[in-house]
């Protein structure tokens, strides 16, 4: 009988294991966001996140963030071109710093959804060298209009960051 009881609990277990894999792999319903400079879907489980709109433009600065807090994307949409090495430059120094984020590899990155352009992934730890994360940078211009993407991963939370690809894959500039 008590055989019988731990192979039936052990079955449950491999079920609710398999249930809850399965639910990780799901891609979230999503809203599509549209502004005067560019569009992308937003998942139900991230939260466009309330700006400073004395500070910034609401048409072209985006703060997309999950619940947890661990994955957290930011948007900067420009109306006009601009130099796409100066921006990754600045943000790369504004970002690679002890206060912030120190980087233990940087590599080169060139994409950022459809779009190529200038960028780098940063791997290394935050607060510190406390908590293990990455950073992508990505700048993109045309001769109407141009954006820098900062990406920002804590942790590996796999459902988040699909929710946060979504955004990424959606992207489009007008």
């Amino acid at each position: 009988m008590k055989r019988i009881f731990v192979v039936i609990t052990a079955c449950c277990l491999l079920l609710l294991q398999a249930c809850l894999m399965g639910n990780s792999n799901k891609v979230a319903a999503s809203k599509l966001i549209t502004r005067q400079r560019c569009s992308f879907n937003l998942p139900e489980d991230l939260a466009l996140k309330q700006i400073d709109t004395t500070e910034f433009d609401k048409e072209g600065y985006f703060k997309i963030g999950s619940e947890d807090g661990n994955e957290l994307l930011q948007i900067f949409v420009y109306d006009h071109a601009s130099d796409p090495a100066e921006h990754l430059s600045n943000q790369e120094k504004a970002i690679n710093s002890p206060e912030v984020f120190t980087a233990k590899t940087i590599t080169p990155a060139s994409h950022w959804g459809k779009y190529t352009g200038k960028g780098v992934v940063m791997n290394g730890t935050y607060n510190g060298g406390v908590i293990k994360g990455t950073v992508k940078i990505f700048a993109y211009t045309n001769n109407k209009n141009s954006f820098v993407v900062i990406r920002q991963d804590i942790g590996s939370h796999d459902a988040a960051k699909a929710e946060v690809d979504q955004v990424e894959n959606s992207f489009a500039l007008k």
